[in-house]
């Protein structure tokens, strides 16, 4: 399903709910790519040393792009492959790394600083600008692990509404009412998708099932 446009989801599927294979890359039912396998690349790393390592995050990113995955983003594969060939951990801010792939990894970083929350920036930090350094995606990462901390500490929607606010009070562009109704891999996008089914839906399910059906349609250029 992944990049399909919601009008290709509808006419496919209706509303899609189920987890299918096939797509674009004939997965398997339930069968991960590129923003998973990163995230639990990012997670192994910490469980193995025990606590924080970038060196060892960005080695194990290596070893994930040198295992032939099914797909890598352009923006994932030039850092990983610029951290491989010069050691470099981070490139200078560019335009064309305001994608969503670094935020939608940085779950293990969230729950690893959950009772260390002065980690929680600097982590999160180092661990995008291996491959997206960008001043909308560093805000997005960082509200979204905020969001996600307040959820699992003490699940309050005033909490995660005030971030919401406060990164739009930071960077306009996130705005997301009314809903421009955008699906690609721009982070702006992404966010704007999210926080709209986030506070619009009821449950889980209904946020999930209506994100991915908006969302699916992704950019390669921007991952």
């Amino acid at each position: 399903m992944e990049f399909m446009s919601p009008k290709q989801i509808k006419k496919h599927y209706g509303v899609h709910q189920n987890i299918i294979g096939g797509g674009w890359l004939d997965l398997e039912a339930g069968q991960v790519t590129d923003n998973t396998q990163m995230s639990l690349a990012l997670g192994q790393a910490i469980i193995d040393h025990q606590g924080w390592d970038i060196h060892a995050v960005a080695d194990n990113f290596v070893a994930w792009l040198e295992s032939d995955p099914p797909d890598i983003g352009n923006t994932c594969r030039r850092g990983i492959a610029r951290y491989r060939d010069s050691g470099e951990l981070s490139g200078l801010p560019r335009d064309d790394d305001a994608g969503n792939g670094a935020c939608m990894r940085n779950l293990p970083v969230v729950l690893t600083t959950l009772n260390r929350p002065d980690y929680f920036t600097d982590w999160s930090l180092q661990q995008c600008h291996i491959t997206h350094n960008n001043p909308l995606s560093n805000a997005a990462t960082l509200t979204f692990g905020k969001i996600v901390n307040h959820l699992i500490n003490s699940p309050d929607m005033n909490a995660c509404g005030q971030e919401a606010e406060l990164l739009i009070s930071q960077y306009g562009e996130f705005a997301y009412s009314p809903y421009p109704g955008k699906a690609s891999g721009y982070i702006v996008d992404t966010v704007q998708t999210v926080l709209h089914y986030f506070f619009s839906t009821d449950s889980f399910e209904s946020c999930l099932i209506a994100t991915v059906n908006k969302a699916a349609m992704r950019t390669l250029q921007v991952r």
